[in-house]
Parts: structure tokens; C-alpha cells; sequence
């Protein structure tokens, strides 16, 4: 149980910090939000499905949080292997 709590914590963390950043912050969000997601590790925090916790916790609507897992899941290596690409700013690219 305390180990779910610690991912939670680590991945809120992750997706606090992406909030600030360009284009690689988006994916840090969004591979966050995958691993809660298919971790199930929301369940624990008495939302009563993943978007209701995204919604409550991050403040993301439902097609914001499916578009930066898709970013991350689809174009994440590809970005994190570009360090121009890092730099861009997401609202262009979600």
C-alpha cells in the first residue's frame, strides 16, 4: 500500500514540475499520467474514476489528459532524443 502512495506522490511531483516547462514538460505530463492510469494508482485517493481524479488533482479536462499521454506515448522517445524539440512550447503541438 505505501509503496502506490509513494508513486502517486512521485508522479503528481513529475506532472507539477511539466506544468512549467515547453513541450518536453508536456511529455513528462503525460507519460505521469499513463503511469497512474495504467498503474491504477488514483484509486487510492477516493476519486471515483481516473478522470475525476485528473480533473480534481491537476485541474486537466478529459481530452486534455487523453492528449498528453497520446503525445507522450506516440512522440515521447522522438522528443526526448531532440533537444530542439524540447524546447517547443505544447500549445502548438496539442
Amino acid at each position: 500500500m505505501m509503496e502506490i502512495a509513494v508513486s502517486l506522490d512521485k508522479y503528481e511531483k513529475d506532472i507539477m514540475a511539466g506544468k512549467r516547462r515547453g513541450l518536453m514538460g508536456a511529455i513528462q505530463i503525460g507519460m505521469a499520467l499513463e503511469a497512474i492510469r495504467s498503474g491504477n494508482l488514483w484509486l487510492n485517493t477516493g476519486a471515483k474514476s481516473f478522470q475525476a481524479y485528473v480533473s480534481a488533482a491537476h485541474g486537466f479536462s478529459r481530452s486534455t489528459s487523453f492528449n498528453l499521454m497520446n503525445v507522450a506515448t506516440k512522440f515521447g522517445s522522438y522528443i526526448l532524443a531532440d533537444p530542439y524539440l524540447q524546447s517547443i512550447q505544447p500549445t502548438g503541438v496539442i
